[in-house]
């Protein structure tokens, strides 16, 4: 890991080599990332937003936004002075559940809802509407610049958990994209969500309508399947 661009090599830095390092091994590959100094801080923390994004087929593009989330917070007021302090720069509740004053009855999480109320409250309707229209904006490019090279099949389906980091500026700045992100409830409220969100996903795979659903006879609907595959082959 470096954090200035003096420390890497030239032949990083400018894209080119020298003619006898031609033959040499390739140039090793780096992840560049920035760091957002200017986080939005509500009571002083830091925080994120975990949205989720069902897709149900890449080829065509077919996905669904949930309308909530949650916006996670750090336990620990912000500060650039400590930048090795998780608690401050992690917003992650895995890492802030082991802080040694959180409090898990108060937790470190609130509703989307209610972060879009307060966001409004103190910038009006107009910025905030922005704000979100960007966001959906990141969700459909990022699944764009991925399209061509993840396999589509229409028998699957995935739901991603989108990490957004918000600026000072209201900017969204996209964090990371979680397959298959954790479902573990941390509070009640969190529990509702989950559990919303497992309903509605499944309500729009529709496994009943694929003939695989709880309400059906597994068995009987198999063989069904089974057949069908059977005759298709044949043909």
């Amino acid at each position: 890991v470096v954090e200035q661009w003096s420390s890497l090599p030239r032949e990083v830095v400018d894209g080119v080599r020298l003619d006898d390092q031609k033959d040499e091994i390739p140039v090793e590959s780096y992840v560049a990332q920035r760091y957002i100094e200017n986080p939005y801080l509500i009571g002083g923390r830091k925080f994120d937003l975990r949205v989720y994004v069902l897709v149900m087929s890449y080829l065509p593009l077919k996905a669904w936004l949930y309308r909530d989330g949650f916006a996670r917070f750090s336990n620990t007021r912000f500060t650039l002075n400590t930048i090795d302090d998780q608690y401050v720069h992690l917003t992650n509740v895995a890492v802030q559940k082991t802080a040694p004053d959180y409090d898990p009855e108060k937790g470190c999480k609130w509703m989307i809802q209610q972060f879009r109320l307060y966001l409004t409250a103190k910038h009006g309707a107009e910025a905030v509407e922005g704000l979100f229209a960007e966001m959906d904006n990141i969700f459909i490019k990022s699944l764009q610049s991925v399209q061509k090279v993840i396999i589509s099949d229409k028998h699957c389906f995935e739901l991603y958990g989108y990490d957004i980091l918000i600026d000072q500026d209201l900017k969204p700045w996209l964090l990371e994209v979680n397959a298959s992100p954790s479902l573990t409830a941390s509070s009640p409220e969190d529990y509702e969500l989950k559990t919303h969100l497992l309903e509605d996903t499944l309500n729009i795979v529709d496994l009943e309508g694929s003939q695989l659903g709880y309400n059906n006879d597994r068995k009987k609907q198999l063989k069904r399947l089974f057949k069908s595959i059977q005759t298709q082959q044949k043909v």
